[in-house]
């Protein structure tokens, strides 16, 4: 694994850096002693099984994506368990200090029955572009600003295939083609259920969080057929 260093790309040649990737390499691939013991197997064992089956359940059906629109797609889920190992990886990919902050939040992954997900937390959802994707990324809690007087956004982001996950906190999403699937909690533990899903496929080329361009939006060139 290549850990960039977003400084040096910040006041670089994105251009180059992508190019020609540079970092600290990290051996033994991507992953970390996060969670502990109870919660990883607790938060394994309820919801991991539910989320295998849902990425299995979308992942030959998100090749026939077009391309620029949404694409429906209607899978089985058990959407609370869904919902609640998104919200366990979110924890997993941050520091402590952000379960620490959020223990509404960590309540609502570590009781299995419980649907009460207070409003200030979305979650949402698009396909990671396979075929025009360079990058994954992990990013804790990340600002983001705009000049043009919409609200800024405050989200975490996890894009690794199949899917680019975002979870909001007290804002509305980095991108709006990504669906929001925060009604999810509102389903039973155990319970089954067909869900509509209207989802763009998003590239992810560069190291920035929410930076959905592709490498031709990058370059300033027409995207390749």
């Amino acid at each position: 694994m290549l850990e960039a260093d977003i400084k040096k790309i910040l006041h670089g040649d994105l251009r180059s850096e992508l190019d020609n990737p540079s970092g600290r390499v990290v051996q033994g691939g991507v992953g970390k002693h996060t969670l502990c013991r109870s919660c990883n197997n607790n938060t394994g064992s309820w919801y991991g099984p539910a989320y295998v089956d849902f990425v299995k359940s979308l992942y030959t059906l998100m090749w026939r994506l077009p391309d620029g629109v949404p694409g429906t797609l209607i899978v089985p889920a058990r959407p609370v368990e869904v919902l609640k190992q998104i919200l366990a990886m979110f924890c997993s990919a941050g520091p402590p200090e952000f379960a620490e902050k959020n223990p509404d939040l960590v309540r609502f992954i570590l009781n299995r029955d419980a649907r009460v997900l207070p409003d200030r937390f979305r979650v949402f959802m698009g396909v990671y572009d396979v075929q025009n994707s360079r990058a994954a990324r992990s990013s804790a809690l990340t600002g983001l600003l705009n000049l043009d007087g919409e609200k800024g956004k405050i989200f975490s982001e996890i894009c690794f295939p199949p899917f680019n996950l975002v979870l909001c906190i007290d804002s509305p999403p980095p991108d709006k083609r990504l669906f929001e699937i925060t009604w999810f909690k509102n389903f039973t533990f155990g319970v089954e259920a067909e869900v509509t899903l209207h989802l763009f496929r998003l590239p992810v080329v560069s190291h920035f969080p929410a930076d959905y361009r592709s490498s031709g939006q990058i370059w300033n060139k027409p995207t390749d057929p």
